[in-house]
């Protein structure tokens, strides 16, 4: 690659990035009083508290995003990107199924509290914590993929895909609160089915990109490489500032908390 190539790349991989971050800010601006304004303080608090929950787990990424850019990158350089997507798969994977799970039981015995009586604004929460913890489940296995993309220097085709599910994501969001019932539950569900569906379609992209990979390798196979001479074995590093990183995302969420429990 070129210089100017690369400078190109970068730019293209940056504006891209920036275009994300304005479609969010959009997206708060102008859809989010629409939430608000549909689903009224109470229906809008239990989104604040699952949205709480949903972020506080996924202040672990903080520490796995930055081992896998580092770790796809260096696989790249030796023809082994697809066994480093496939190890982070199942981390992600891993870590998410068992916060899955462990959140689920804590949702099921505070519902079993003599203090929770069976009330329907009680079990409204419940299923809405039940329906984000799914939408968690995907969304964080999803990340191997966007990792994987970025680690490739491939942000801009990561960050349409991103963009293109967020939108649909909204869209179907604000077509049910609307249309059907303006409850928080309405609102969770398209989230946690579009995520379903974006983990898979992502999956295939990834197993169809290591198919065109092998093609171009047939002629020029890079030398066997162990998993341990690839994988960067500084997790307590990545420990430290996953803590660190993670108390700050942990004070941006103080607001959303505030809202749910007000």
């Amino acid at each position: 690659m070129t210089a100017l190539s690369a400078t190109r790349t970068l730019a293209v991989n940056l504006a891209s990035s920036y275009a994300n971050i304005v479609l969010m800010a959009l997206i708060t601006l102008l859809v989010v009083p629409i939430y608000v304004h549909t689903l009224g303080v109470s229906q809008w608090g239990v989104v604040a508290l699952c949205m709480t929950v949903q972020g506080v787990l996924f202040s672990i990424d903080v520490a796995l995003g930055p081992l896998m850019l580092r770790d796809v990158a260096l696989a790249a350089s030796r023809g082994r990107q697809q066994d480093m997507y496939r190890r982070f798969l199942r981390i992600y994977g891993g870590f998410a199924l068992g916060l899955f799970v462990l959140v689920q039981l804590a949702v099921f015995g505070w519902q079993q509290l003599p203090s929770q009586a069976e009330t329907a604004s009680s079990d409204q929460l419940v299923w809405a914590l039940r329906i984000v913890l799914v939408q968690f489940l995907f969304q964080f296995s999803n990340n191997a993929a966007i990792g994987y993309w970025n680690g490739l220097e491939r942000q801009r085709f990561a960050n349409l895909r991103i963009a293109a599910f967020l939108l649909v994501k909204h869209g179907l969001a604000l077509l049910l609160v609307i249309f059907w019932q303006a409850t928080a539950i309405a609102y969770l569900l398209p989230f946690a089915t579009v995520c379903a569906i974006e983990f898979l379609l992502n999956y295939r992209r990834v197993r169809l990109d290591d198919r065109q990979v092998a093609t171009q390798a047939d002629t020029e196979r890079a030398a066997p490489v162990t998993m341990a001479a690839v994988a960067v074995p500084e997790w307590r590093g990545f420990a430290a500032f996953g803590i660190a990183a993670g108390l700050g995302v942990l004070t941006t969420l103080i607001d959303r908390a505030y809202l749910s429990l007000a």
